[in-house]
């Protein structure tokens, strides 16, 4: 019920400055005009999320920063340091860099630049000594090479480093590490939602299925993959003119079936060898899945199809609401079905483009890196940046509540939890982690099943040596 006074709330305030008499009130010069007071949002001091947020970061240490500020140098389309504050989100972003900013009396700074010239730059800036850049913001799949040309440094090496603190994701951490090396950062920082993969539903053409759209089961953790297999199946007043793996991006569905059920391509941590872990049992749940999710139909695989409003469902990630919110049709998300309904909670596979956080190893603030991410975390912590991620979703996308609660599962906030793979991270530098893993699960799913079987081993043979050569322990 709040949710949906909250969206009425926001409609209202949309609507109402076009209601009102031309003429326009003189604003107190003295007196703030930013979104804060234009929206209503709360402030820091009154917002028991934010107080979270700035009591974790005044339980930490008092250390002075560099004079000269600290440099985000990024390839990823999130922004951290908002050039303006025109926007919920934004503001609140702003906000979180001035606790920062106070905290460690310093200043932050984000610049832009392609993947490939960012690397580029890095490299020659490093040779030079110059350190132009403290912290690089990179996509997953170019993490391996950032870090095989030399350019990251080792984030359980640095000083004073800890990742146990509730501010940091420890566990999508391990997911990146690979015997004593990481360089990859995850925490309330760099929560990248709109990466985060889940099933949009077409509400108004479900209507014709009379069928319920699944809210009670998801709530009760019975929603799985063979629930929404029936769900089709039983959805004949509606034609399946669309399928799961119809197009080029099949293995890219393929994958988010298998990852939503918590499963491994790649085994990898902290001091261990990363080694194929897929096994024989999860590999065929899996394609028999795909394959029933393909008989069925009525699942899209691409938002043009979906926003044609020729579908039910379409697997797509959170991202993909920009364009879907243009659809005609009344529509929503839910979160990824589980594999097996018993599982504890709905996993959200993150797209191989999600930002991840590093270090450049060329950072003239080396020493004090990991004070960095710490007080970048702490300030982020507490889910006040989701509920503004969430708050800009009501003004700019959503249509309903039933987006909102969904959300909460996709992230996080009720049973659900978030996934990537170390395939994802390295695959640009070893382009047989994809092939022999994920690529090979979406030709089994539409050609021969002993295909996998066969393959499986002939594959751990394969990619075990090449792991070891590039990661031994």
């Amino acid at each position: 019920m709040k949710r949906i006074l909250c969206l009425i709330l926001a409609v209202l305030l949309v609507l109402l400055p076009a209601c009102a008499k031309k003429e326009k009130k003189k604003e107190d010069p003295g007196k703030s005009t930013s979104v804060l007071d234009k929206i209503g949002v709360i402030d820091i001091d009154s917002d028991p999320m934010k107080k979270m947020a700035a009591d974790a970061l005044n339980s930490l240490e008092d250390t002075k920063l560099s004079d000269k500020g600290i440099t985000i140098f990024s390839c990823c389309d999130t922004e951290y340091v908002p050039e303006s504050e025109g926007t919920v989100y934004s503001y609140s972003l702003a906000q979180r860099n001035r606790m920062f900013e106070k905290k460690y009396q310093t200043k932050l700074y984000q610049f832009s630049e392609s993947s490939d010239l960012l690397l580029e730059e890095a490299y020659y800036n490093m040779l030079a000594g110059i350190g132009f850049a403290d912290i690089l913001t990179v996509p997953a799949k170019d993490l391996g090479r950032f870090a095989r040309k030399g350019l990251l440094l080792n984030t359980t090496a640095l000083p004073g480093a800890d990742f146990s603190a509730e501010w940091f994701d420890s566990a999508l951490m391990e997911k990146a590490a690979a015997g004593n090396e990481n360089y990859a950062v995850y925490g309330d920082f760099n929560k990248d939602i709109s990466s985060y993969y889940c099933l949009y539903a077409n509400k108004t053409l479900f209507e014709r299925t009379e069928q319920a759209l699944p809210f009670d089961k998801i709530a009760d953790g019975s929603w799985s993959w063979d629930a929404l297999i029936e769900v089709c199946r039983n959805s004949n007043a509606v034609s399946p003119d669309t399928f799961v793996l119809s197009s080029e991006g099949a293995s890219v569905n393929a994958n988010a079936v298998f990852k939503s059920g918590g499963f491994d391509y790649i085994g990898s941590g902290y001091k261990k060898t990363p080694a194929a872990a897929f096994a024989s049992d999860s590999s065929q749940k899996v394609i028999e899945l795909l394959r029933s999710l393909n008989s069925a139909g009525h699942i899209s695989d691409n938002t043009e199809s979906f926003t044609s409003g020729n579908s039910l469902f379409m697997i797509g990630t959170v991202g993909d609401m920009n364009t879907v919110k243009y659809l005609r049709n009344s529509w929503c998300i839910l979160p990824l079905p589980k594999t097996d309904a018993k599982a504890e909670s709905y996993t959200a596979y993150m797209d191989e483009n999600h930002s991840v956080v590093t270090c450049f190893a060329g950072a003239s603030n080396a020493s004090k890196l990991f004070y960095v991410l710490e007080g970048l975390n702490a300030a982020s912590y507490g889910g006040y940046l989701t509920q503004a991620y969430y708050n800009s979703l009501i003004i700019n996308s959503l249509r309903d509540s039933d987006t909102l609660n969904m959300l909460d599962y996709i992230c996080g906030v009720k049973d659900g939890v978030q996934t990537t793979d170390f395939t994802d991270y390295y695959s640009a530098q070893i382009p047989e982690l994809y092939e022999k893993t994920r690529d090979l699960l979406a030709e089994a799913a539409t050609g021969d099943s002993i295909h996998i079987f066969a393959a499986e081993e002939t594959t751990k043979k394969t990619l075990d040596p090449l792991l070891q050569n590039y990661f031994k322990y």
